[in-house]
């Protein structure tokens, strides 16, 4: 009986200490594992994907600081991408929602932001370029070529600074035309009677 008694002591003892035990961190192998794959579905593009397994890899260690920024990064991307679908064709409402539906999502990433405030701007360029070629002398033009380069300053490209510099060309042009015409003195032509029938000479 007292064998039986001592047996139940230690048995409920080894029961307790199992179950105060902390649990172990999961092997090194099931870590290489998920940054294996981590990797290998931001290599392919598979944006989804990354960003969970990312997630995962950063809880089971949180001084990889270096993997939530690239899941930050997947995060954007996997957006991204879509408005850029949209912006290929030409609909930037829907790439402004898509944009706008990833900031609900991950409220936290900076990159979701700056890329919907790009594409608002590019909803300028249309305008822009349009009171450009309506302007009909150097003055007009000038302000529309000002107005066109600080609204589109953020979506710069070498094209479209080319573009400009065409335009400056054109302002100097119509400028020293507009010049030419001033200095040109007006010609008042004769008035030319014309005789009615019957009237004497």
């Amino acid at each position: 009986m007292k064998n039986f008694l001592l047996f139940s002591v230690i048995l409920c003892g080894i029961v307790v200490f199992c179950g105060c035990e902390k649990p172990h961190p999961p092997p090194p192998v099931a870590s290489t594992e998920l940054m294996v794959r981590f990797f290998a579905s931001m290599r392919k593009g598979d944006h989804a994907s990354a960003v969970q397994q990312g997630v995962k890899l950063y809880a089971l260690d949180k001084s990889q600081e270096a993997v939530i920024q690239l899941v930050m990064l997947e995060q954007a991307n996997q957006y991204v991408e879509e408005a850029q679908k949209a912006l290929n064709s030409g609909d930037l409402n829907r790439a402004l929602s898509v944009l706008s539906e990833g900031m609900k999502k991950y409220p936290e990433n900076m990159a979701l932001p700056q890329h919907y405030r790009r594409v608002r701007q590019l909803r300028n360029v249309k305008a822009l370029i349009e009171a450009m070629e309506r302007a009909k002398n150097s003055a007009s033009m000038s302000a529309s070529l000002t107005a066109a380069r600080i609204g589109l300053a953020a979506n710069s490209t070498p094209e479209l600074e080319a573009y400009f510099k065409e335009y400056g060309k054109r302002i100097e042009e119509v400028r020293m035309n507009e010049k030419k015409i001033e200095k040109t003195p007006s010609i008042v032509e004769p008035a030319i009677e014309i005789s009615k029938p019957g009237d004497k000479k």
